[in-house]
């Protein structure tokens, strides 16, 4: 009994230890961009941050969305009834960046929803972008973010591109939980095959099992306003709570490209 238990802890690490290997290869950042890459002809790119009682972070990560070094992109917050000051700070960007920023007020969320993906699905239908990028309120983006995403989409023809920041983290929970998730993602995903599906599987398996190799995370992620709409935007994850993997999972059963990177200089 004590040797099985010693091969299959074995195999195990042979296999984690195999996967960490490629995925330090293939787990990269983003590409850089030159400056001055693209012009006022630009795809219009639209920056979605839902907010509700964000008043310790919503400031940075607005102003980080406002200093792209990217011609052609507007930033578009949903306050979702805070009630902690939240609603001030949105009002005085508004009027400091009128061009820039525009602030919607959140609708009641209908019960068979969940807060997250309704506060995005409403900044979707007033999104005017050809690109959407969703970031959360407790993140910011450092100044080449937007250029080099976008540039990433054209180059590679990607539909979808999710960003894993660094994290800052607080309490013991955070101080628990987040390690494991990026030691899970690093050990357990191979990260070629988010964008590849694996050559190995019968053909005729890909398309089943493909999707399954999937995974995002909601602090950034980056559409293409048509494959988006095509997959049925955050409505078709209304009632998810991990609404980021299932919206992958989505774009890969559609057809559509993604890529996954490393938010290092980029969030």
């Amino acid at each position: 009994m004590m040797t099985f238990l010693f091969y299959i802890a074995l195999g195990y690490l042979l296999i984690t230890g195999g996967i960490l290997l490629l995925n330090k290869r293939d787990f990269t950042p983003l590409p850089p961009t030159p400056r001055n890459y693209f012009d006022e002809q630009a795809p219009a790119v639209t920056i979605c941050i839902p907010a509700r009682n964000e008043a310790n972070s919503i400031e940075r990560c607005v102003r980080s969305a406002i200093d792209q070094l990217y011609p052609n992109h507007h930033v578009l917050v949903l306050d979702d009834g805070s009630t902690d000051g939240t609603s001030e700070i949105l009002e005085s960007l508004t009027q400091q960046y009128p061009e820039l920023v525009t602030v919607m007020s959140g609708r009641p969320k209908p019960d068979d929803w969940l807060g997250k993906s309704w506060a995005c699905h409403q900044l979707s239908k007033q999104a005017l972008g050809d690109i959407l990028i969703f970031i959360d309120a407790d993140t910011w983006l450092e100044p080449e973010a937007t250029s080099k995403v976008v540039r990433t989409m054209g180059s590679d023809v990607v539909d979808f591109v999710t960003l894993w920041p660094k994290q800052k983290l607080g309490t013991f929970w955070e101080k628990t939980v987040i390690p494991l998730v990026y030691f899970a993602l690093l050990t357990l995903l191979p990260t070629r095959y988010v964008y590849q599906s694996p050559k190995w599987l019968p053909s005729f398996l890909r398309q089943k099992i493909g999707p399954f190799f999937a995974a995002a995370n909601g602090q950034f992620m980056a559409f293409k306003k048509n494959a988006y709409q095509a997959i049925g935007g955050h409505q078709s994850v209304k009632n998810e709570v991990v609404e980021d993997v299932e919206l992958a999972k989505n774009i890969k059963r559609g057809g559509y490209r993604m890529k996954m990177y490393h938010g290092q200089n980029a969030i």
